[in-house]
């Protein structure tokens, strides 16, 4: 369940995505700041109450992504238009490594969802560069063999080798012990 600071971020965000829909890709870049992709790509100029809701999305959103109930409660935005900002940081997020994206995914692609068609580009970008079962978990979304066969799957058919050679071979990596 969101905290009420995070549901006035979410709230904020939202009210600002339907005013102003270019404020989306300046508030996804900033979320990406972590990612391969974004190295090199500025963040447009973002007034500081959309800047501090972001942030604090940012780091409220990973750990509702790690129960089930909490990722079923979060799948319910889908459905309102908060739910342009959830896909939104879904998006931004593919390269986090805190953060179980496929389940996410999963509901946003219901077949009634506002977000299905935009699925499988996202689910696509958590192949590429996410960890290993939430990489996994993704590849179902791109759909069937001959989905996965396309061109623009071709990182994500590669990515999903090594990480099935990885797997296969026990070459994971290794936790500190504390």
């Amino acid at each position: 369940m969101l905290t009420a600071p995070a549901q006035e971020a979410l709230a904020t965000l939202t009210a600002a995505f339907s005013e102003r829909s270019e404020l989306v890709d300046a508030v996804r870049t900033r979320w990406r700041g972590g990612s391969r992709i974004a190295a090199g790509e500025q963040t447009a100029d973002l007034p500081e109450d959309l800047r501090a809701a972001a942030d604090l999305l940012a780091e409220a959103l990973p750990a509702e992504t790690q129960s089930p109930a909490d990722i079923a409660l979060l799948g319910e935005l889908f459905a309102q238009p908060a739910g342009d900002v959830l896909f939104a940081w879904c998006a931004a997020s593919t390269w986090r490594r805190d953060t179980h994206v496929a389940r996410l995914l999963a509901i946003a692609a219901h077949p009634d969802g506002m977000h299905r068609d935009r699925v499988v580009a996202v689910a696509r970008e958590r192949v590429v560069e996410g960890p290993l079962v939430d990489a996994l978990a993704c590849a179902p979304l791109l759909g069937n063999g001959t989905n996965l066969a396309l061109p623009e799957n071709a990182e994500a058919r590669a990515r999903l080798e090594i990480l099935i050679w990885g797997a296969g071979s026990g070459d994971r990596p290794r936790r500190s012990r504390r």
